[in-house]
C-alpha cells in the first residue's frame, strides 16, 4: 500500500545563513537541500532559521529558485 500524500518538510538552516559554505555544517546543509530538491518533486520544503549577519541570505534564497526541467 502506497500513499502519495504531499508532505511539507521543514529544515532548519541557521548554520548555512550565518556561515555560508565556510564551515562543514553549512556546506552539508547546502548540498543536502540541493539534492533533496533535485530528487523530490512530490514534497515541499520550508527552510527556516535565524541570522545574525545578512551576507549569506542570498545563498539560502537561491535554493528556492529550482528549475523544474527534467
Amino acid at each position: 500500500m502506497t500513499d502519495n500524500k504531499e508532505l511539507r518538510i521543514g529544515l532548519e538552516v541557521s548554520s548555512l545563513i550565518n556561515h555560508g559554505q565556510d564551515i562543514g555544517a553549512g556546506r552539508y546543509i547546502l548540498n543536502l537541500v540541493r539534492s533533496l530538491l533535485d530528487i523530490d518533486r512530490t514534497n515541499s520544503y520550508l527552510l527556516f532559521g535565524t541570522y545574525a549577519d545578512s551576507r549569506y541570505l542570498d545563498l539560502a534564497y537561491s535554493l528556492g529558485q529550482v528549475s523544474t526541467d527534467d
